[in-house]
């Protein structure tokens, strides 16, 4: 199911026998409220749509996904975008190298990141994980300090 995000917001964050965990708040456009500890859900960017599955909803009405996709939207019909797993690979990979206090931000150069990287693949140009990351920290580095 495809949703556009409104806002995102980490509840609450932890470490267990499996590494870090971060539970995560995702409100689409719509105002449906969506719990998830789906990996890297905290750098979604708001007005991005993504595509949601093994929903859950319990006795209380709360509803829960445990994965997500990046949907490419008018990309797809452009070329060919960038291959889902150089995608999520990329979005970790930024994520664990931006360092920035204010998460939007940072959420916010890595979705710019992605369409640019995008694009540049679409116009034939060879992208590596590492010119992404560059790109985040760059509009990141910008964005926290004009």
């Amino acid at each position: 199911m495809d949703i556009t995000v409104k806002s995102v917001k980490v509840l609450k964050a932890g470490t267990n026998d499996y590494g870090e965990w971060k539970l995560v708040k995702v409100v689409t456009d719509e105002d449906v409220e969506y719990t998830t500890l789906a990996k890297e859900a905290d750098i979604i960017a708001e007005g991005v749509t993504i595509s949601i599955s093994n929903m859950d909803e319990n006795t209380k009405g709360q509803k829960s996904f445990k994965k997500f996709e990046f949907v490419h939207g008018a990309e797809a019909n452009q070329g060919t975008p960038p291959q889902q797993e150089e995608i999520d690979k990329a979005s970790g990979e930024a994520k664990r190298t931006l360092n920035k206090p204010d998460p939007k931000n940072r959420s916010f150069a890595l979705a710019y990141a992605k369409d640019w990287c995008g694009v540049k693949v679409q116009g034939g140009e060879d992208i590596k994980t590492a010119d992404v990351i560059t790109v985040a920290k760059k509009f990141a580095e910008y964005l926290d300090n004009g």
